[in-house]
């Protein structure tokens, strides 16, 4: 039986990324690349404590042959996005909305730096495609920011005219201000109910960037991340008869696996060495955390790290993803850029031809959005684990094919 920790993503409300929906994806895509057709699956879900704090969701992908019932896959989730906004989560939406503009106006700088760093797998799209976004995430913090004193501002109606008929230029600011705060907070309401969902969205990847920022440049909850996912791993390998766990990361979640694997001026611990034989990467966003924080992967280590497969899906389209190259080329990542040197396997799932798109499709941050795109909320239809089977099986049959050669 194969045993997978699965690292979902961030913004884990706002689309289907659950351990349970990841199962039936993974269980459809085992299917349609098993040759016997007799063959059904199932499964089931339970949850674990694994320590304090800590809970794990738990699927079971049961494979049925005939009157002959197996476990064929069992899904461990590790959740940590809780641990990695617990201390930015605690503070007010005014707090955290001058952290996070500074946070952007402090990083914005970076991507301007970025656009002239031709060597690197980002290409000049994506690059002005971050820059737009970053831009446009600080014009709805600062007019957030703004509206609180636009509400006090607007009380000013509240002051007689005929008391500052002597002081006309003190009158003619009071009208200004009290114009300008019905313009921000009128413009505020109108986003909220054009688009119900916006506050609670950009609060939460507000949230969400604030603690990657002080993740990626100042190491903060790095700590606790690792050591919570390596009491999953002690878990499961005192639980389990296996030998060997993979573990699957989505987006940010693939960011934490390579962190476990590959630690920095250290080398892994025991289980994390000898047990985890196989990373699969999925949205991985390598080159775009080193392009804009260019020091986070230099000084890994992978010292005794038995390691027999990585496979690194991403999309042309997604513009967090990597190629682990530095250009854009679907050929095999280059050694030179990658993380102790480890060399993944690309597995390219494409769903669009991006030479197709417009102006506007970038402009309405198509390749943002496309970091979603590897599977779809319709548990049904095809997504990029079908892929992923298809070259896992690619690679086992080269391999019994080179043995049976003379």
């Amino acid at each position: 039986m194969e045993i997978i920790i699965y690292i979902p993503g961030l913004a884990y409300d706002f689309f289907e990324q659950s351990v349970k929906s990841y199962s039936k994806r993974l269980m459809k895509a085992i299917d349609e690349n098993e040759e016997d057709e007799a063959k059904t699956y199932s499964l089931d879900i339970n949850q674990y404590e694994y320590g304090e704090d800590s809970v794990s969701s738990v699927v079971t992908i049961y494979e049925h042959s005939a009157d002959v019932k197996t476990e064929r896959v069992r899904i461990y989730e590790y959740r940590y996005s809780g641990f990695l906004t617990a201390k930015i989560e605690s503070g007010s939406i005014i707090k955290k909305s001058f952290f996070l503009f500074f946070a952007l106006m402090e990083r914005f700088p970076r991507f301007i730096v970025s656009l002239f760093n031709l060597r690197n797998s980002i290409p000049m799209k994506y690059k002005l495609q971050s820059i737009y976004f970053t831009l446009s995430y600080i014009l709805v913090t600062l007019l957030s920011l703004l509206t609180l004193p636009a509400i006090l501002t607007s009380f000013g109606n509240l002051i007689p005219d005929d008391l500052l008929t002597d002081f006309p230029t003190l009158l003619k600011v009071k009208e200004t201000l009290v114009n300008w705060s019905r313009f921000l907070v009128g413009s505020f309401a109108l986003i909220l109910l054009t688009a119900p969902k916006v506050r609670s969205f950009v609060s939460v990847v507000g949230t969400e960037y604030l603690a990657l920022n002080y993740y990626f440049k100042y190491g903060e909850s790095r700590l606790k991340l690792i050591g919570k996912l390596s009491r999953l791993l002690e878990f499961i390998s005192e639980r389990e008869e296996v030998k060997n766990i993979s573990i699957h990361g989505y987006s940010m979640g693939s960011i934490i696996g390579i962190d476990a694997l590959f630690p920095y001026e250290s080398s892994p611990n025991y289980r994390f060495r000898n047990k985890v034989k196989q990373l699969v990467t999925i949205g991985c966003p390598y080159d775009f955390v080193r392009t804009y924080w260019p020091h986070y992967f230099k000084d890994r280590r992978s010292s005794k790290l038995i390691l027999e497969n990585w496979f690194n899906v991403y999309s042309s389209l997604d513009m967090l993803s990597s190629n682990f190259r530095d250009d854009s080329k679907k050929n095999d990542p280059d050694r030179d850029v990658l993380v102790s040197g480890v060399k993944p396997k690309n597995v390219i799932f494409d769903i669009v031809n991006p030479s197709g798109l417009s102006i506007l499709d970038y402009l309405t941050m198509l390749s943002l959005r496309a970091h979603r795109m590897y599977w779809d909320e319709d548990l049904e239809a095809k997504n990029c684990l079908s892929a992923l089977e298809q070259k896992k099986k690619s690679l086992t049959n080269d391999k019994l094919n080179e043995q049976t050669e003379p």
